[in-house]
């Protein structure tokens, strides 16, 4: 029985991702039709607010930097002697970010960091990607935690207020499992992750065998750390959909931008569309329009959302990129010196 080679199965799975991209585009625009002849129907008012740009930029800066730090720390623990230090660690996680913008984040983490660590540190491409999946637990773990909250505040059985007070009752809650039962509370939630997966992909998910070889990512202390700066990374990422919200003047609430948020970013890790293009749109005016946010407003924060995260991403990749050249003509120089 002939198989199709892996390569294939990828290329054809990134052109169907695209194809259904450019369908829920098509979809949204049909649906919610801007008119680009209008200023104010898709730029608003958000050049009276040029701070707020300059702070998403500083929050995405900050994102990029909690990415590596968090990278960095599973990398020193499975892999001491491929600590290229924090500097490297950003560079390469804002372009990881960047990538992400065009294939399915959790490929482009995958991808970035098997690549990136087998290039410049010789770490084996199994082990790098182990370490990625270590470093991620948390970030999907998040958003599905939110997703309980989620659920009650859409059929308008909780406030969105309530469900705000609750989602940062559940992060405490999480962090104290953490805290009191450290790795059988993980393995527990792999364990009930197995139980609900389609059998082929259950039988991959053998709970032991991830852990296995990595006794020291599963310590108590060790485990609980991951969870912080990921919940602080999560945090981050809440106050620059926020931020996004109040350049734009769209006078949305907190709690909103909360709850939409998590909802997109859970979205995002399970779907397989490049950039999550279309589907996290999508997500932002449904939430949005839900929460009796005008349609209009709605579909300009979601494509704003898209292009200020897109520039700012580049504008941090550009910045790292002077910083890394100028880093890299020091050795140079000092060697000139000394010669």
């Amino acid at each position: 029985m002939n198989t199709v080679p892996k390569n294939t199965r990828m290329f054809v799975m990134t052109l169907v991702g695209f194809g259904v991209s450019a369908t829920l585009l098509w979809l949204l625009f049909d649906s919610f039709p801007i008119d680009f002849n209008r200023k104010e129907s898709w730029c608003g008012t958000i050049e009276q607010r040029w701070g707020g740009i300059v702070l998403i930029v500083l929050s995405t800066a900050l994102h990029c930097q909690l990415t590596a730090y968090k990278w960095r720390m599973v990398t020193r623990l499975t892999d001491p002697e491929a600590d290229s230090g924090q500097r490297i660690f950003g560079y390469f996680s804002t372009l990881i970010a960047l990538l992400g913008q065009v294939l399915p984040f959790q490929v482009a983490v995958l991808v970035g960091r098997s690549v990136v660590m087998k290039k410049y540190s010789q770490v084996p491409i199994r082990r790098s990607a182990s370490g990625a999946v270590y470093d991620q637990f948390f970030d999907v773990l998040i958003p599905l935690v939110m997703v309980i909250p989620i659920v009650l505040v859409i059929p308008c059985w909780i406030s969105f207020t309530t469900g705000m007070v609750l989602s940062f009752i559940f992060l405490i809650a999480v962090g104290a499992c953490i805290l009191g039962f450290g790795e059988r509370f993980v393995l527990g939630i792999l364990q009930a992750i197995a139980k609900v997966l389609p059998e082929k992909f259950a039988q991959r998910l053998n709970v032991r065998s991830i852990l296995s070889g990595a006794s020291q990512i599963v310590q108590d202390d060790f485990m609980f750390k991951l969870y912080f700066w990921s919940s602080i990374r999560y945090l981050n990422l809440v106050f620059r959909a926020f931020l996004i919200a109040w350049t734009l003047i769209l006078g949305i609430d907190f709690s909103i931008v909360l709850f939409s948020n998590s909802a997109v970013m859970f979205t995002v890790l399970l779907n397989f569309v490049p950039g999550a293009l279309g589907v996290a749109e999508w997500g932002w005016v449904g939430m949005l329009t839900m929460a009796e946010i005008p349609a209009e407003l709605a579909m300009r924060y979601a494509v704003w959302n898209r292009v200020l995260i897109v520039v700012s991403l580049m504008v941090v990749a550009i910045v790292y990129t002077m910083v890394m050249a100028l880093f890299s003509k020091q050795p140079d120089s000092n060697s000139e010196k000394e010669d």
